[in-house]
């Protein structure tokens, strides 16, 4: 064979047959059916293309493997052209499809007969493209179908329907051109590509993923009977284009779907994420789909109450979430119990608290921390009992906070301690002291400060600041806690009874002899040192008049009750010592009540009155 006459040029995206229509109009064939019945060129049977572009690639002189890369191979339902491979469905070849604007260029710019300067864009043979994103114009579709045996014989319905494609180019406007338009256009045209999702997934799946989720974020429109929507496929592809167009979109659509699925007290991970859910497990050994399939199997687990034994994507992850029925079937704690401890600590908000236990989501730390407190659990008379205490001297020690309470400080529940804790502070005060018996002056910590005037909650803390010296275990060891524990009860006398650095208040008033009001104004006169004592174990600190300035004055001074006492009365004491010029130190109303006088003078007066 030899070299057609006229070989037009090969297009960059032109595919191979209507190429060949081409062809065929520029050596005089009345058809590309004629064309390849003459020439033996059978493509239309799907079987040996191979051969057929070697043959052709004769006549032409295109290299084969071009031809070949231009060639619709199909398999079944799929075909593949170049390295893109697609369904048989999304092929459109009933009737011509085009672009007005790259018809009117070809028209311009070429050479030859009509029918064989007006090049097919292999974009417009697919369904999924509706616009030319170079020219920002809807594709046109003829009226005219293509007849049954002349597939894609484009130059032959150019000769026969100019008049139409003259319109269609007259009656152009303008487009908007929509991201997923121009992407999915350039995937097919071999341009490069920016789309971090879609870019490694095969055209056909790239495609599904957009018109899946799509038809999810879609507003609800009519159905037709097949129960498809309709008039939404182009449009609903974009908005799933929107939300494919980077992870942080693609992430927030999850979220609100897993949300929702949540809501619907769905308890399994049956259904997650609807139909892009089904066509990730459907497709779940896709390799070029791995990477979004880890993306949304972690982006499930982590915001989702699924677990591993759900089998969500491979069941591959770690459950981070808890339903209260999931808590309930993992931890064995009935999940009205979980509710109340949750919901005291708040790992439930406020707004979560009226919905049904399969809605309400709670993280897996907390549910584990709940269970554990609740396995963990004692009641305070269990909790007095082990520490070998009388209930109130226990409630003294939870508010002193020696002990905190696990749950159960709201009024619905039942105050609950840690059998863990406990023990384990017992095994500290108690770990390493000696066995002996009980003595006179050994007792029970329990009962040491008997006839002291002191609480025993007073000598607990001082045992477990390390204030005793000598502290032993009774032999008995079916006594417990502090029940069990020996001490010395003169080093407990000694260590409560502890009076402070001077006189209080009421106790200067006594020693002076004055009133109540007067004493405390005497007290805070200046005449003595005042200093705060701090009685600690709970005890309000007060303060007192150290006892060297309160002896100092008294050397010096007294009070007119003192020394008027076995020498005359008061009232008339007061009298002739005023006939005589002796003033108070001090007075708290002028009167012969709640006055000091200075020692010397009343010796002297004594002395010249006898």
């Amino acid at each position: 064979m030899v070299l057609l006459a006229r070989v037009p040029e090969l297009g960059p995206i032109e595919p191979l047959p209507t190429y060949m229509s081409r062809l065929a109009a520029a050596n005089g064939a009345s058809s590309l059916r004629d064309f390849r019945r003459h020439m033996g060129f059978r493509l239309d049977r799907w079987v040996g293309p191979a051969d057929v572009c070697n043959r052709l690639s004769v006549v032409t002189g295109i290299e084969a493997g071009v031809l070949m890369s231009r060639n619709f191979n199909f398999d079944h339902r799929w075909f593949t052209y170049g390295t893109q491979r697609l369904p048989t469905e999304g092929l459109f070849r009933t009737a011509p499809r085009y672009c007005p604007k790259c018809i009117e260029g070809d028209f311009n710019n070429g050479a030859g007969r009509l029918d064989v300067r007006l090049r097919t864009r292999f974009p417009w043979l697919l369904t999924s493209i509706e616009v030319c994103p170079g020219h920002r114009v809807e594709l046109v579709t003829s009226e005219v179908k293509y007849r049954g045996d002349m597939k894609l014989d484009f130059a032959a319905h150019v000769r026969t329907n100019w008049r139409e494609i003259e319109k269609s180019i007259a009656e152009v406007k303008d487009t908007e051109v929509h991201p997923y338009d121009s992407y999915f256009f350039d995937r097919v045209a071999g341009k490069q590509t920016g789309n971090e999702l879609l870019d490694p997934l095969p055209y056909f799946a790239a495609l599904r993923l957009c018109t899946i989720i799509g038809d999810m974020v879609a507003p609800v429109t009519s159905r037709g009977r097949t129960g498809k929507r309709i008039g939404l496929t182009h449009p609903s592809r974009r908005m799933g284009f929107d939300v494919l167009s980077s992870r942080s979109s693609l992430l927030s659509f999850l979220t609100v779907t897993g949300d929702s699925f949540v809501n619907d007290n769905h308890r399994k991970a049956l259904g997650l994420y609807g139909k892009f859910g089904e066509y990730l497990t459907a497709n779940i050994d896709m390799a070029e789909l791995q990477p979004m399939i880890e993306m949304v199997r972690d982006h499930a687990f982590e915001n989702v109450p699924i677990g591993p034994e759900d089998g969500f994507l491979g069941g591959a992850g770690v459950r981070r979430w808890h339903t209260l029925r999931s808590a309930e079937l993992e931890t064995g704690v009935y999940f009205t119990v979980l509710r109340k401890i949750l919901v005291e600590r708040g790992a439930i908000p406020p707004s979560e608290r009226g919905k049904k236990d399969s809605s309400v989501v709670v993280s897996v730390a907390d549910v584990e921390a709940a269970a554990a407190d609740y396995n963990d659990r004692i009641s305070l008379e269990a909790l007095a009992d082990r520490l070998g205490l009388l209930h109130v001297t226990v409630r003294r020690l939870v508010r002193a906070g020696l002990f905190r309470s696990i749950y159960g400080t709201t009024s619905n529940m039942k105050e609950m301690f840690s059998r863990r804790d406990t023990d384990a502070m017992l095994e500290q005060w108690m770990g390493g002291l000696e066995t002996t018996p009980l003595t006179e002056n050994l007792v029970p910590l329990r009962t040491a400060t008997r006839g002291f005037g002191r609480q025993s909650t007073e000598l607990i803390f001082a045992y477990l600041d390390g204030k005793l010296s000598t502290k032993y275990l009774d032999e008995d060891a079916s006594k417990t806690g502090f029940e069990r524990i020996l001490v010395d009860r003169r080093e407990v006398r000694a260590l409560l009874v502890k009076q402070p650095p001077g006189h209080k208040i009421h106790e200067l008033s006594d020693k002076f002899n004055l009133q109540s009001r007067p004493g405390k104004a005497f007290f805070y006169s200046g005449f003595f040192e005042i200093v705060r004592w701090e009685p600690g174990h709970g005890r309000k600190a007060f303060d007192v008049a150290t006892s060297e300035s309160v002896e100092r004055f008294f050397r010096d001074h007294d009070s007119l009750t003192n020394f008027s006492a076995g020498w005359m009365k008061r009232n008339q004491l007061h009298r002739v010592l005023k006939a005589a010029g002796i003033t108070p130190l001090w007075s708290h109303t002028g009167t012969s009540i709640n006055n000091v006088f200075r020692r010397a003078d009343i010796e002297e007066f004594r002395k010249r009155s006898s």
